[in-house]
This record gives structure tokens, C-alpha cells and sequence, in this order.
């Protein structure tokens, strides 16, 4: 599932479900081959859907997560490729490259589509470090949700 196809669904699930976009909802970093990922608010994940690109600006998306379930998360909380999100049924799996340039979208679903959001990453040329914290905006920090309150 590409971008676009991922906010397709986020839209068909409801209109107004994609409309969070931000900083401050997500952030990634690496360990080992995996990517962990935390969220910086409450959500009742229903879905995620992740795809990556060989650059932020390539239209060709390759999926690597499809889950689906329920799971209630609390700010703060973190899955990796690995494993995926506790309570979810894993349809795909696996590890997107964590190389320089490397674009990863994430849509998360939730039980009320308003809270639902996605978060867009591009990799800093250096690849995905395994210390710090990436946020869809660039910076790096050392903790994931860095300045949420």
C-alpha cells in the first residue's frame, strides 16, 4: 500500500480521520534490524498500515506493516518491527531498509476515526539512529515523545 492508498483508507474510513498530522504523534528509531516506533498520545489502534520508499519523493511505496485488531495504547508506548503492536493480527511484517533517505509512512487507525493520525518520516542521511528519537519534522531527540505534554 502505497501513500496515497493509505490515505485513500484513511478516508474511506472517515473523512475527517486523516487530519492529524504532526511532529509531536509519533517518533522512530532503530535497534538492531528492527524499527521501533512510539506514540505520543493515547490512541485505540485498530490498524496500522506502514509503507516505505527508497526516497521520500518516490511514488513506488513497498508495505511493510499491515495489522489489525485492538489495542489500547498509552502515550509513550513502543512496538517494533519484530513483534508489532501487542494485541494485533500481523497480515505483513517486516523490516523497511533504516538506510539515509529512506521515507516511512505510517497511518494508525483508531476505534474513534477522529483520533486516528499518520506520521511521515524520511531517514537523515546518516540512517536511522539506534540512540535518538526521529520526529516526522527532522529533529532527533533523546526521548520519544520529547516535549509532549
Amino acid at each position: 500500500m502505497g501513500m496515497a492508498a493509505a490515505l485513500a483508507l484513511c478516508l474511506s474510513v472517515a473523512l475527517a480521520g486523516c487530519e492529524n498530522f504532526g511532529t509531536d504523534l509519533m517518533s522512530i528509531q532503530r535497534s538492531g534490524t528492527h524499527v521501533v516506533f512510539a506514540v505520543c498520545r493515547e490512541i485505540d489502534v485498530v490498524s496500522v498500515y506502514g509503507d516505505y520508499s527508497s526516497t521520500p519523493q518516490s511514488k513506488d511505496f513497498v508495505t511493510f506493516i499491515v495489522e489489525k485488531g485492538d489495542s489500547p495504547l498509552q502515550s509513550g508506548a513502543t512496538w517494533n518491527t519484530g513483534d508489532g503492536v501487542p494485541s494485533l493480527d500481523r497480515k505483513v511484517l517486516k523490516d523497511p531498509p533504516v538506510k539515509g533517505n529512506t521515507g516511512i509512512d505510517v497511518v494508525l487507525n483508531a476505534s474513534n476515526s477522529k483520533d486516528g493520525f499518520e506520521s511521515v518520516f524520511t531517514v537523515p542521511s546518516t540512517g536511522l539512529s539506534s540512540t535518538k528519537w526521529l520526529h516526522p519534522d527532522g529533529t532527533q531527540t533523546n526521548a520519544p515523545c520529547a516535549g509532549v505534554s
